[in-house]
C-alpha cells in the first residue's frame, strides 16, 4: 500500500484512477503525476518531462505535495 500523506488533499490536490493508471493532479490542474502499474513495478511520469523512471512498487514511501515554481504540486517520497 502507499501512503497519501494528508498535505496532498489539504492542499487542493486530487488523484483519479483508470485501469492501471492513477493520475495526480495538482491544484488548479497544474503539476500533473501519472503513476502506472506494471505488476510489481511502477512507472512514474510527471507533467513537462521532469521525471520519467520505473521503479519497484515497494519503493514508493508516499505521495505528498511539494512547492514548485510558486505552486503546489504532486510529489512522490521513494524509501532509500
Amino acid at each position: 500500500m502507499i501512503r497519501v500523506d494528508n498535505s496532498f488533499y489539504e492542499s487542493g490536490c486530487t488523484m483519479e484512477g483508470k485501469g492501471n493508471r492513477v493520475i495526480l493532479k495538482g491544484k488548479n490542474g497544474k503539476g500533473n503525476m501519472e503513476m502506472t502499474f506494471l505488476g510489481d513495478k511502477v512507472k512514474v511520469t510527471a507533467a513537462r518531462g521532469l521525471l520519467n523512471t520505473v521503479v519497484p512498487f515497494k519503493y514508493i514511501e508516499k505521495i505528498c505535495v511539494t512547492e514548485l515554481t510558486g505552486d503546489t504540486v504532486p510529489a512522490i517520497t521513494f524509501k532509500d
